[in-house]
């Protein structure tokens, strides 16, 4: 994945978690995106690493 659609699930991700109650587990993050799991934790990865995201025990 690159380019401009891995930025739009990028930034879909990211809305999904601000429109979010609460923390969210990756499963449920590939519920709302309709993405596999394998996208959102490669996603999930630079988006944590650079402060984007935090890990939590929740989610």
């Amino acid at each position: 994945m690159s380019g401009p659609q891995s930025v739009d699930h990028a930034l879909a991700l990211l809305d999904a978690v601000a429109d979010a109650p609460g923390p969210l587990s990756a499963k449920a993050l590939t519920r709302r995106l309709g993405c596999s799991l394998s996208t959102v934790y490669h996603l999930l990865g630079p988006l944590t690493a650079r402060g984007y995201l935090m890990r939590g025990p929740e989610g």
